[in-house]
């Protein structure tokens, strides 16, 4: 639901906010969770990912098995796989002739999509 001040400016009636404890950056750089597990769990925090990462755990992840379906989604999961995969390997989406642009991603994805996005830039982390 939206409400709109007398800027006309729309605002969304409630505030996104990080989930409690500690961030993935934190915990990574603190060395309490390894890379893969920190990249899972960056993109379970996409709630489309996650049909996409059955049987995915921090033993199996492969980058490329992760991409390979992404000409059959949805523009949001495509764009948060594509986020994911920059996070994983900044030069993987341009080598493989794609780019994250987070101003299509945030006019396309909910609350939670923008909710794990913006929880990632309050404590990002490159395995």
């Amino acid at each position: 639901m939206m409400n709109t001040e007398s800027t006309g400016i729309e605002k969304s009636a409630a505030p996104l906010r990080a989930p409690p404890g500690l961030g993935l950056g934190t915990r990574y750089n603190s060395r309490k969770i390894d890379r893969k597990a920190a990249i899972l769990e960056l993109a379970v925090s996409f709630p489309t990912l996650n049909p996409y990462l059955t049987g995915t755990n921090a033993r199996n992840w492969d980058i490329n098995r992760f991409m390979a379906d992404l000409d059959v989604l949805c523009s949001g999961a495509r764009h948060a796989k594509i986020f994911v995969a920059a996070v994983w390997d900044p030069d993987w989406p341009a080598e493989h002739g794609m780019e994250f642009r987070v101003v299509d991603a945030i006019s396309v994805w909910d609350a939670a999509h923008r909710g794990a996005f913006l929880h990632w830039c309050q404590d990002p982390f490159w395995p």
